[in-house]
């Protein structure tokens, strides 16, 4: 676990070149693959900024997480993977 959010941020730009490169490979390579949430990653911190990208982060472990209790359980997983029409069957 990366110890800060300055740590996240500067793991992001390090990797925004990399990825960019792998990315083009890849399509080069592969016409028809997918992109993946962790290919945008580091992109969207970078663009982001340090403040947005952990407010965007809060934000989605808010969703997830069980709004009597303050955190993810499995049950909150399971009930919007749900409402995302994503199975966790």
């Amino acid at each position: 676990i990366l110890a800060s959010s300055s740590e996240v941020l500067k793991f992001a730009m390090a990797e925004k070149t990399c990825l960019h490169a792998q990315v083009s490979k890849g399509l080069e390579e592969q016409p028809t693959a997918g992109f993946q949430f962790e290919d945008y990653l580091p992109l969207m911190a970078v663009k982001l900024g340090e403040e947005g990208f952990m407010e965007e982060l809060c934000n989605g472990f808010r969703l997830l997480a069980d709004p009597e209790k303050g955190v993810i359980t499995f049950n909150s997983l399971k009930r919007n993977a749900a409402l995302l029409g994503m199975g966790m069957g």
